[in-house]
């Protein structure tokens, strides 16, 4: 893992993000990152519930989180402790794993992975998951998750019919302009 860095240090160093990291002014990257914010009053709009595959409750500021996070942004995302961030980290991995990427989630506090990892597996995405910390980095137990994550195909869950769907779309615009009638003079 240490001699990666070494054989592609020229690629590792051409990549903007690395780049806006090391430089020290950062004012001709700021254009590779930018981007604007979905709003919490239009993030229905932008990023339509029945459009993003969340596999935990969120609000909106943890959907607008996901919907960068699809659309390939790079953000930070940050808060106290107890204000959702691991909840918005397994439905951000649950959305790129459904759009088919890959993600590599790494944490300097092991309890960070804990959590993230329980969120994950308590929505049944624990064949996707592949621990490389703790009592299960030896050889043998990375090699058994491997080769249990290759001999089991997920499943996924059966999706809402079309028309429970269509009464909840029109129930949340309903919501949504009563929630703006109610904060107009």
């Amino acid at each position: 893992m240490y001699r990666a860095p070494l054989a592609n240090g020229a690629l590792v160093l051409d990549h903007p993000v690395v780049q806006a990291i090391a430089t020290q002014d950062p004012n001709p990257h700021t254009d590779n990152f930018s981007f604007d914010e979905s709003k919490p009053e239009d993030i229905d709009r932008d990023a339509p519930p029945e459009d993003t595959p969340l596999v935990l409750d969120a609000d909106s500021s943890q959907r607008a989180c996901v919907a960068a996070a699809i659309a390939g942004r790079s953000f930070v995302m940050d808060g106290p402790p107890g204000t959702g961030k691991s909840q918005t980290i397994a439905n951000m991995i649950g959305a790129l794993l459904h759009a088919g990427k890959t993600v590599l989630f790494v944490s300097e506090k092991a309890a960070a992975l804990d959590v993230v990892r329980n969120r994950l597996e308590e929505a049944g995405l624990d064949n996707y998951l592949l621990e490389l910390h703790s009592h299960k980095a030896s050889r043998k137990e990375v090699a058994t998750a491997l080769a249990h994550a290759l001999d089991n195909v997920p499943v996924a869950p059966a999706g809402m019919d079309t028309l429970s769907r269509k009464i909840l779309i029109e129930r949340r615009h309903q919501l949504n302009a009563y929630a703006k009638a109610m904060n107009q003079t």
